[in-house]
């Protein structure tokens, strides 16, 4: 951290330095000097993505998630396509209790690349908040296909085939 605060006092436009010290900020759980220092690189750069995906994950985080999804609205509307911040609304609109805005973001994110475990997660335990248990299933299924070793996916099936009424006490 001392690094990144010399390279501000010599060169205070350094957006790459600003952004990096949010990270350990971030990475330190203090969240407000990190986000003073994300906005600050996004300031002095704000065409650069991942500067402002970081400070929606922060704001994220701290669970400002109206912020965030503002945030990455921003940034879709440039990078429709960009996976981390299709995947990032879909957490925040869950965050808000907006299930169907998670789960439309969520089945957007898995049309970019639809081997994400992230997001089919989310749209899975999206979808269980809503009842809808056997399309939980199905989504949790596909993860277990993938990666048998996945135990967070072991437990979430179990969970989904506890009350998914098409699973028998079998089963």
């Amino acid at each position: 951290m001392p690094a990144y605060r010399a390279a501000i006092a010599l060169a205070p436009d350094n957006s790459g330095a600003h952004n990096n010290l949010g990270n350990v900020l971030r990475d330190l759980g203090q969240y407000g000097a990190a986000l003073e220092h994300y906005r600050r690189a996004v300031a002095l750069r704000p065409d650069d993505v991942e500067f402002r995906l970081n400070a929606g994950d922060l704001l994220q985080m701290s669970e400002d998630h109206a912020a965030a999804v503002a945030l990455y609205d921003d940034i879709l509307r440039t990078a429709p396509a960009n996976l981390r911040a299709t995947r990032s609304k879909a957490a925040a609109l869950f965050g808000l209790g907006d299930l169907n805005g998670s789960i439309e973001c969520s089945r957007r994110a898995l049309e970019i690349e639809p081997r994400d475990r992230a997001s089919r997660k989310n749209l899975a335990i999206a979808l269980q908040v809503q009842a809808r248990h056997a399309e939980a299933l199905a989504e949790i299924e596909i993860l277990c296909a993938d990666d048998p070793k996945d135990l967070a996916a072991q437990s979430m099936r179990l969970v989904a085939q506890h009350y998914a009424p098409h699973v028998g006490k079998a089963q």
